[in-house]
């Protein structure tokens, strides 16, 4: 009876934390600098520096990383014991506030965690850090840029690391989590971070929590039927050619939850399977010739490589006046018309949150419900001005965004 009473307890607890959550992001959160932290010494590795490494050291990347040095050895060395190991990979330290909570003395305690970048530096990984420094913790972070290379991170993880060094260890992205969770073998807790979707890839059981496995984590796709519902409020849609990342499986799991909701929005499909940057411009001319784009769109499923090559494509849409839909709200930023997303700084904090939760309360991380950030149907500002779009009297907000360059989404400006 009084265990079930205590987890009866649990359970209130998890869900009451959950809506503590809900975080709204204000203009000036939203575009937000860098971090106002100090950073004694950092270490970021990729295998695209490490081709193009010399004697001079690299320049710092932008954004909350820009102060920090960064190391590019060379390209395939070995390292045999575990003091080359350490000084290969330098660490992050982050100095918090004084404690202020006697409930939280555990934060006394470094934290260290392995932070695995699957594309250098985004808004998610902002979003962690500076939750974990509003939650008052003391971290010690190891952070490693893979540059969306498996081979790279499969090297790096079974060459150089051991799960039982870190206390935690954070992931970016679906591919990047698979094989960190299958390394760690479930000897340090996985947090991972803007993954598509957790269950149909093989990642976790279940969204509930008690998933099987020591990790949870933040699903950053929004629910493909509110996504083709919003977007056909705003533009009428018959037709979808859908571009595809075959080496990514979210992206088949987005073609296929596409293909659920196609049937009831009377909407035909067609996939474009896209993978190599040389082969962009090839596609996209014979995308052209789709006789079914008069009254059709694109949309760009979840993926590294249409992020890192999206400005192409969007462009292409916009002097071809095609609607494009995408699945991540950095891509709205880089030009495509719509899509219902959420920021990555909002799955960010989500990912700190659950780390507290596990840390200071004790929950375990496989009992933790898998997390979703507030999702924005947003639309690109300059984008739908070119294609002539006027989004009025829909009913819902929209969440107008403009380029990049103009400094991101203006939440002010929502209907």
């Amino acid at each position: 009876m009084m265990g079930k009473f205590c987890g009866m307890l649990c359970m209130i607890f998890i869900f009451a934390w959950g809506m503590h959550g809900d975080t709204i992001f204000t203009k000036k959160a939203i575009k937000s600098g860098a971090l106002d932290m100090t950073f004694p010494k950092f270490l970021c590795l990729s295998p695209r520096e490490k081709e193009q490494s010399s004697d001079a050291v690299p320049p710092p990347p932008k954004g909350f990383l820009s102060s920090l040095k960064r190391f590019s050895p060379e390209k395939n060395k070995s390292h045999e014991n575990k003091s080359e190991t350490s000084a290969l990979f330098s660490e992050v330290i982050l100095d918090h506030h004084t404690m202020i909570s006697p409930s939280e003395q555990k934060k006394n305690k470094e934290i260290k965690i392995l932070m695995l970048l699957w594309r250098g530096e985004t808004d998610a990984e902002r979003g962690f850090i500076e939750e974990l420094s509003a939650l008052d913790y003391k971290t010690l972070i190891t952070a490693i840029n893979v540059d969306c290379s498996p081979k790279y991170l499969k090297q790096v993880l079974y060459n150089e690391l051991h799960p039982e060094d870190y206390d935690y260890i954070y992931t970016f992205g679906t591919l990047a989590s698979l094989i960190t969770t299958e390394w760690a073998n479930d000897v340090t807790p996985v947090i991972f971070n803007v993954v598509s979707y957790p269950v149909q890839t093989g990642l976790i059981a279940r969204n509930e929590g008690h998933n099987g496995g020591n990790l949870s984590g933040v699903a950053t796709s929004a629910p493909m039927s509110v996504q083709i519902s919003n977007a056909k409020a705003i533009f009428p849609i018959k037709h979808l050619i859908v571009l595809i990342n075959p080496k990514e499986q979210n992206c088949f799991d987005s073609f296929e939850a596409l293909q659920e909701v196609a049937k009831s929005a009377d909407i035909t499909l067609s996939r474009v399977d896209m993978s190599d940057e040389n082969e962009i411009v090839t596609k996209l001319s014979e995308i052209k010739e789709e006789k079914h784009l008069s009254d059709g769109a694109i949309y760009v499923t979840s993926s590294s490589f249409f992020t890192e090559n999206g400005k192409l494509i969007f462009d292409y849409g916009r002097s071809e006046k095609i609607p494009i839909i995408a699945e991540q709200m950095d891509m709205v930023v880089h030009g495509a018309l719509m899509g219902t997303a959420a920021y990555y700084e909002s799955s960010g904090r989500m990912a700190a949150k659950i780390l507290d939760m596990n840390y200071n309360f004790n929950v375990p991380i496989a009992a933790i419900p898998v997390q979703f950030p507030e999702f924005f149907c947003s639309i690109n500002k300059d984008t739908a001005k070119i294609l002539g779009i006027k989004a009025d009297g829909l009913g819902f907000k929209i969440h107008w965004v403009e380029d990049e360059n103009k400094n991101g989404a203006d939440s002010s400006q929502c209907q």
